[in-house]
């Protein structure tokens, strides 16, 4: 699937920085409803909100750290209007969320990065059931502008989502390990 004319333009904005020790990246937290920082939220939203249209329609997945950020973007535009998708969260990680990345088996590690799309032995979510789950939001998004002309579409969400969501509509599903992600707090203009 590309990214098609009545989809487009599209933005995708990664949620801030979470609390520690999540934000140092040494953690696994996939499915954990964290925090951000604060100080990096209101960062965020003031250089995102210069850059995001005042008019468009947020939408963000429902996890704290990614509805923070959506709301605070709505309060300093009111025009923006918020709805969670919770087809937007990140991958499940199963028996590995909230475990340091140095303490997860390192064979498993292997395993997982030789079969991304279908490794599911951590009891969480195999990479294609993620791609399912984005196709189908960018497929509803798809639909709702064929049939009424709305506002421009943002997208706040979690890095594996927003790689998901590169691939999908730029080069296909297994592509996704290639695909850069954002940064904490950056967003990604995609057209149509």
């Amino acid at each position: 699937m590309t990214l098609p004319a009545t989809i487009g333009p599209l933005w995708l904005v990664r949620h801030s920085l979470p609390v520690e020790p999540y934000g140092s990246g040494a953690i696994c937290y996939g499915s954990l409803d964290i925090d951000v920082e604060p100080k990096a939220l209101a960062e965020s939203v003031e250089t995102l909100h210069r850059v995001l249209p005042d008019n468009a329609l947020i939408i963000t997945s429902p996890m704290r750290r990614c509805l923070a950020l959506a709301e605070a973007l709505h309060e300093r535009a009111q025009t923006r209007r918020i709805t969670t998708d919770p087809r937007l969260r990140e991958l499940d990680f199963g028996r590995w969320e909230g475990v340091g990345w140095d303490a997860i088996d390192r064979d498993a590690l292997d395993a997982w990065a030789g079969n991304f799309m279908s490794y599911r032995e951590h009891g969480g979510e195999a990479l294609n059931q993620l791609a399912e789950r984005i196709a189908a939001v960018l497929e509803d998004i798809a639909s709702r502008k064929q049939i009424q002309q709305t506002a421009p579409t943002v997208i706040v969400t979690h890095n594996g989502p927003i790689r998901m969501i590169k691939a999908i509509t730029q080069s296909g599903r297994a592509t996704v390990g290639a695909m850069p992600g954002l940064r904490y707090g950056q967003c990604e203009r995609l057209s149509g």
